[in-house]
C-alpha cells in the first residue's frame, strides 16, 4: 500500500516507523503529528473560528476538532482532512522533506 492510497497517511506512516528497527519507538512521527495539528489549531485561531463552526464547515463534530487539534496520534487527521481543514482556514497544505538522509 502507497501513502496515496492508504486511508490516513499519518497512520501509513506511523506503521511502516514501526516496521524499521532503525527508527525507534516512532517519537518522529508523533513529534510530527503534534506540529501538524499545533499548526492547524492556530490556523483555525488565527481565522476566528471556534472548533464547533470549523466543524459544521468540515462536516465533522465539534468532538472531532478537539480531537484533531489534542495532536495525540491515535486522533491524527488524514492528509484529506489536513488539506480541506487548510483550505478553509484560507492556507493550503503543502509537504516536503528535510534533513540528512541516510543513503541504504
Amino acid at each position: 500500500m502507497s501513502i496515496q492510497n492508504a486511508p490516513d497517511g499519518l497512520a501509513y506512516l506511523n506503521e511502516l516507523a514501526m516496521q524499521d528497527p532503525e527508527y525507534g519507538p516512532t517519537a518522529a512521527v508523533s513529534d510530527t503529528v503534534q506540529a501538524v495539528c499545533a499548526g492547524l489549531k492556530r490556523m483555525r485561531l488565527r481565522r476566528g473560528f471556534g472548533q464547533g463552526e470549523l466543524g459544521r464547515i468540515l462536516g465533522v463534530s465539534q468532538g472531532r476538532i478537539s480531537q484533531i487539534e489534542s495532536g495525540l496520534v491515535d486522533h491524527a487527521p488524514s492528509l484529506d482532512m489536513v488539506a480541506r481543514y487548510a483550505a478553509v482556514c484560507g492556507e493550503r497544505l503543502e509537504i516536503g522533506f528535510s534533513g540528512d538522509a541516510k543513503s541504504r
